[in-house]
């Protein structure tokens, strides 16, 4: 297949990245908050334990305000912490994403950049209400036939609303307005409301369950439900998140120790609905869908940079368009995925 070929200069540069982590003297373990499905949230609850454990790196935006392909839905749910949270109190999050998709037929490859904008973890925990703006670009290498847009552009400004009652439950409510074109169809439908509405409940200090639903407004999938469970087993170093659409299995992989190195295996769901004009200025809605097995390592220190790599074989991959003119079944692909934060 093609795009096995590409693979060594897709991985050369995020693996040189996963080693300057790990060598970095100051890191010390952070726990950090439960990822999931819509948005960013952290409630922590404190344990008598003396430890403090890592996990998993910031939960993305909620499928609501996701801004790349290859975001899809996160949940979160309850924080469990062992020990004194080490979270910065002062600044802000930058996360940027890159990932390359590529696909056996090379009829329609993506590029991507995507930052992430999150509040600081004092600020977010202090307001009920938080807001975490995020912003992508995606090149389209396609074949003329599809007569696609060189470009695609998403922005999106989640809205977030937090409920709690001490460490039982937690209310989690998003609305999102969002943007999503090729920069040239500036029509209504390149506006798209977004949301999701999600209830946690803990049943011990390690299990929680999870119900709700996320509004996507996309063309194909107008929406989900969510349900599942999420078990946080932090003194054997591993936490499943079993939640559809989108589960996530986590494994600590270096000591408690030093910096923190998590493996990940994830599924998700990738796509969304961008106005676009085709050459003949005929204004239409693309709309792209696939399904991802992903696996990856994940890297994390004390007060300080955080990186993930993931790749990962994307499947069940479909272009449709309001117009027809665009769609098809393209073949199976390959997706690699950097994500650092500060």
């Amino acid at each position: 297949m093609r795009w096995f070929g590409r693979l060594p200069g897709l991985l050369v540069a995020p693996l040189l990245m996963a080693t300057v982590f790990a060598q970095d003297a100051d890191l010390e373990p952070l726990v950090k908050d439960d990822a999931v499905a819509i948005a960013t949230l952290e409630e922590p609850v404190a344990t008598e334990s003396s430890e403090t454990l890592p996990d998993a790196l910031p939960p993305a935006p909620s499928p609501a305000a996701s801004t790349n392909f290859e975001t899809s839905i996160r949940i979160e749910g309850l924080e469990v912490e062992d020990g004194e949270s080490t979270e910065s109190a002062a600044g802000t999050d930058l996360a940027w994403v890159g990932s390359f998709l590529v696909g056996n037929d090379d009829l329609f490859n993506l590029r991507t950049i995507e930052y992430r904008h999150r509040p600081p973890d004092n600020v977010a925990r202090a307001s009920r209400l938080t807001t975490q703006p995020s912003g992508s670009i995606h090149w389209i290498d396609g074949v003329p036939a599809l007569d696609l847009p060189d470009r695609l552009y998403q922005f999106a400004i989640p809205f977030q609303f937090d409920l709690t009652s001490q460490d039982e439950y937690l209310i989690d409510l998003n609305i999102t307005p969002a943007w999503f074109t090729d920069g040239v169809n500036r029509r209504p439908e390149m506006f798209r409301l977004q949301g999701a509405a999600n209830f946690y409940y803990r049943l011990n200090n390690r299990d929680s369950l999870t119900a709700g639903f996320v509004y996507l407004n996309r063309d194909d999938i107008p929406a989900l439900p969510v349900f599942g469970m999420l078990i946080d087993d932090l003194e054997k170093g591993r936490r499943f998140e079993l939640v559809f659409p989108q589960p996530r299995l986590m494994w600590r992989l270096s000591p408690r120790n030093g910096s923190s190195i998590w493996g990940v295996i994830s599924g998700e769901l990738g796509g969304g609905s961008w106005a676009i004009k085709r050459t003949d200025r005929t204004p239409d809605v693309l709309t792209y869908r696939d399904f991802r097995l992903m696996g990856g390592i994940e890297v994390r220190g004390h007060k300080g940079p955080r990186g993930m790599l993931e790749a990962g074989w994307v499947f069940g991959r479909q272009l449709e368009s309001r117009t027809g003119r665009s769609d098809t079944s393209l073949d199976d692909g390959f997706l690699a995925r950097v994500w650092l934060e500060f």
